[in-house]
């Protein structure tokens, strides 16, 4: 560790994700929506996506016992997966349909009056 940005960086986030600070209560209600990192898709594997789902599910089981013993469940947001293309292209198609369909019934101009 002796690239003293990748170590600001670092410290950076650590900061950004109290979170992860089981002491910390008062920022539960805080999510932050912002992309984040995300894995290198070359480098998500097998082994990647298996220690992710068990984090995910130790997260979940974490969730589940603090709200049995009453206590306030945090957001817990989902380990990172590679970002691709192809949730944007799903979009796109699915935008691309609805509006054949529009047209086919020819309900395209009362629904978008532009």
């Amino acid at each position: 560790m002796n690239d003293p940005d990748l170590a600001r960086q670092i410290v950076e986030a650590q900061n950004r994700d109290a979170r992860l600070d089981p002491d910390n209560d008062s920022d539960d209600d805080f999510r932050d929506d912002s992309p984040g990192w995300a894995p290198q898709y070359r480098d998500y594997d097998l082994h990647a996506k298996q220690l992710g789902d068990l984090i995910n599910t130790v997260a979940a089981l974490n969730q589940t016992v603090r709200a049995l013993v009453g206590a306030k469940a945090r957001a817990v947001d989902p380990y990172p997966v590679p970002r691709t293309a192809l949730p944007d292209a799903e979009v796109d198609q699915a935008r691309a349909d609805g509006d054949a369909i529009l047209n086919m019934l020819g309900m395209r101009d009362e629904v978008h009056s532009d």
